[in-house]
């Protein structure tokens, strides 16, 4: 039972928390026509300029994969050439093409881990501001290095995979600290839709500049357009977003106490990463092979799908934008859509966190390996090979709700370095997929369609992941991911903290404190829930026999 004056004492401190609130919101009782005025949470807007973090992080990179089709010049251009290549055109063979694509993702990838460590240790949002700034000139200065030759253009993929290698890996970091456990997957499908949104935009945009050529020949005003715009967001980003909320001024007290209320103050303690049990956990590497078996097809579609809709099926360059962009409309919907849908499933209590996320990624895998299977199948139409692609992304986006979220909520005070070491490898797909889908296709040379195993081997892969992601993969906090994980000590008591965390609010300013019995593994676990202004609980939890 609860106890009479801690129950005085927690209506005393919610009454605060309630009044502190209302000023924030600057709602009155004392007028007959009074309304509560409607008041986002500022950690909504962090989430959201999150996601534009993301956006500009692709789009730039995703620019080259259907610039380089106007770039090149026509065969016909090559055979009756009587001199150098006009300015801003290149004659790139077919291996110098994969190199300059490829040459982003090999720094990009290598850097992962260095740069999760980074984001752990420094302030993330300086260190994402920096990233920024300087991926917005090496997209400025895209145009004028492949004007200078191949070799520039290598050096400017390189360093650009550089400088945007640490951008992902700080906003889990800034998640982390800015959002309640049973919230964080929110900020983080946003990251993921933002990605796309970049990408779903730069190919018809870049589509239809590619043909002004009386502008340095059309397609260098894609990269100067969307550097242009990541400067815009830079302005934003430096005046809103700080590492933790407490050094935020523009957030409330009110949400401050309620982040404060469902987190530890970590931020005079440093994080002692126990090196062996991360780099032999299990489900850290499930999650990472899924990761990288997702992967594996996404960067095929990134990369080589411009290729694939132009040699294999035809279609010119403007077509080519549009159907690009809509691989990327249908893998938002999903993101969009299962973010939501595993929140709900969970505070509902239909399922688990853990399997929750396994039914995600189930979704993801099996419905790409199947649409990837089965385009060798479909016969001459394009348009049913293209479905098929749409379908391929539209299955990608329910890992939103699987492999993306789970990283924070299985090590959420070393989220960075996790995200680090599992985004080593899911990069390393940006320059893995090229290769080998070009080692299959030149092996299938005499064939009609060389393709056709490039797809196939991508729904194996797929296969691959999913299984051992359903296999071994949990969202419970891991002891190397935990700041007060001491070796030797249990940490039983944090992980089912941290679990029951997901139990939802009830109505707004409904205050409540009621005794709550949850069975798991055969113990009964008794939990004071005490609910404030429409948020997430903050409740102690503990035996039968401690209450007493």
């Amino acid at each position: 039972m609860v106890h009479p004056e801690n129950q005085i004492t927690t209506n005393q401190n919610l009454g605060k928390i309630h009044e502190d609130d209302e000023r924030s919101t600057g709602s009155s009782n004392d007028s007959s026509n009074d309304s509560h005025k409607v008041r986002v949470p500022f950690r909504f807007y962090i989430a959201v300029l999150g996601l534009f973090s993301s956006l500009m992080c692709f789009s730039v990179r995703t620019i080259f994969s259907l610039a380089i089709l106007d770039m090149l010049e026509s065969p016909s251009e090559i055979l009756n050439a009587t001199g150098p290549p006009r300015p801003y055109k290149v004659r790139w063979t077919e291996e110098e093409q994969g190199i300059v694509l490829g040459a982003y993702s090999y720094t990009y990838a290598a850097l992962q881990i260095i740069c999760g460590r980074l984001s752990d240790k420094y302030d993330a949002a300086h260190v994402s501001t920096v990233a920024h700034i300087l991926s917005l000139l090496c997209t400025a200065l895209t145009p004028l290095s492949v004007y200078g030759g191949l070799g520039w253009a290598i050096a400017i993929r390189l360093v650009q995979g550089v400088v945007q290698a640490p951008i992902i890996s700080t906003l889990y970091v800034i998640f982390a600290r800015w959002f309640p456990p049973n919230e964080v997957g929110l900020p983080i499908a946003g990251v993921l839709i933002g990605s796309n949104v970049g990408s779903a935009m730069v190919m018809p945009i870049t589509a239809w500049l590619c043909p002004l050529d009386q502008y340095w020949e059309g397609w260098p005003l894609s990269f100067y357009l969307f550097a242009s715009l990541n400067a815009l967001f830079v302005i934003f980003w430096m005046i809103f977003v700080t590492k933790n909320p407490k050094d935020n001024k523009w957030i409330s007290q009110a949400e401050l106490e309620l982040i404060s209320s469902t987190r530890k103050d970590t931020t005079k303690k440093k994080m002692k990463v126990n090196w062996s049990a991360m780099l032999l956990s299990l489900p850290l590497w499930s999650v990472t092979i899924a990761r990288a078996a997702n992967s594996f097809a996404y960067m095929l579609m990134n990369f080589k799908a411009p290729q694939y809709l132009q040699d294999e099926l035809n279609f010119n360059l403007k077509d080519n934008g549009f159907i690009n962009g809509l691989f990327y409309i249908a893998i938002m919907t999903t993101m969009f859509a299962s973010a939501p849908a595993s929140q709900w499933l969970i505070e509902k209590g239909y399922f688990s966190v853990t399997t929750t996320r396994k039914i995600f990624e189930f979704i993801c895998n099996t419905g790409c390996a199947i649409s990837t299977i089965l385009i060798p199948f479909t016969g001459e139409d394009p348009w049913i090979k293209v479905f098929l692609l749409v379908m391929l992304m539209f299955m990608r986006g329910f890992s939103t709700a699987g492999d993306q979220s789970i990283i924070s909520e299985m090590a959420p005070d070393a989220s960075g370095l996790a995200f680090g070491i599992s985004n080593t490898f899911s990069s390393a797909m940006g320059f893995l997929a090229p290769l080998i889908a070009g080692l299959i296709i030149d092996a299938n040379a005499g064939s009609a369609h060389p393709w056709d195993m490039v797809w196939i081997s991508s729904g194996i892969v797929s296969l691959i992941g999913g299984t051992v992601f359903v296999l071994f993969a949990t969202a419970e906090p891991q002891p190397w991911g935990t700041l007060d994980y001491e070796p030797g000590k249990s940490n039983k008591k944090r992980a089912v903290g941290r679990e029951t965390s997901v139990i939802p609010s009830s109505e707004v300013y409904h205050v409540e404190a009621e005794n709550l019995t949850l069975k798991r593994k055969k113990k009964e676990v008794v939990t004071e829930i005490y609910t404030i202004s429409n948020a997430t609980p903050k409740m102690g939890s503990g035996t039968a026999e401690d209450k007493v």
